[in-house]
Formats: structure tokens, C-alpha cells, sequence
């Protein structure tokens, strides 16, 4: 849904500058909200009440965009505060993703593998000693 908010605005009348300056302040003030909303909930609630009560939130506020939209109850400010509003569900629903896929991945130290393994992959094979310490001569990891 984020990628169509600019062409949406545009389309209602709203300026270009006016677009831009709402993605660049909207998102980064959404996205940090967000965050330490979605933290607060997973340490809160749980990872999966979190999810559950993320999904209720967002479907709620997609069916009060629409309503919007079909009602033509479409201000300029109304239109900014649902969209950040949608911005910032998303990025608390990235946070309490994360949080469900490390305990996934290792459920005695989440976090630890997610983040750990695929960094030290990453270095392994980047660097020049790789093929020496990592990886056979036919690129497998021993």
C-alpha cells in the first residue's frame, strides 16, 4: 500500500513538493514510531498476540482508508494521518515479524542465529581467505 500513497495523493490534487516532503518526514517519523510501538507491543503481548492484534489494527485502518475514499471524505490532513498512520502499522508489523521469525530460527537464542550466521556468511565469502578457510574449490561451505 505504500508504494500507491504518492500517486493516490497526486491524483486527489495534492502538490508534488507537497507529496515529497510528507514521504521523507512522514516515513521516517512513522517508521521510528512504529518501531518502538511494535517492541513495546512484542515485549508487551508476545510475539503472536502482537501479530494478531497488528493484523486486527491494520485491517481496521484499510477499512476506514476506504470508507474514506468511497465516502469522498478525502482533506489533505485526514489523507496524511491515515497514511501514517498505515505507516506506522507497518513498521511495527516488521518488528513483531522479525521478532516471530528469530525465535524460528533458534528458539533458546533468538535473535542470535538471525542476525549472527548470515552477517559472518556474508564476511566469510567477501573476503579473500574465502576460498582458503570457508569454501572448497567448488563453492561449498565445509
Amino acid at each position: 500500500m505504500q508504494g500507491l500513497t504518492g500517486p493516490f495523493l497526486i491524483d486527489q490534487g495534492i502538490s508534488l513538493n507537497a507529496v515529497g516532503i510528507f514521504n521523507c518526514i512522514g516515513g521516517v517519523v512513522s517508521g521510528l514510531c512504529g518501531t518502538i510501538a511494535g517492541g513495546m507491543m512484542v515485549s508487551r503481548a508476545g510475539v503472536k498476540n502482537a501479530m494478531y492484534m497488528l493484523a486486527i489494527c491494520h485491517a481496521v485502518l484499510l477499512a476506514v482508508i476506504l470508507s474514506s475514499i468511497k465516502l469522498h471524505f478525502l482533506s489533505t490532513p485526514i489523507l496524511f494521518s491515515l497514511f501514517v498512520c498505515e505507516a506506522i502499522l507497518m513498521a511495527s508489523s516488521f518488528v513483531a515479524s522479525y521478532s516471530r521469525l528469530m525465535i524460528f530460527t533458534s528458539p533458546y537464542q533468538p535473535g542470535i542465529d538471525f542476525t549472527l550466521f548470515p552477517k559472518c556468511k556474508r564476511y566469510c565469502s567477501s573476503t579473500s581467505w574465502s576460498e582458503r578457510v570457508c569454501y572448497d574449490g567448488e563453492n561449498r561451505v565445509r
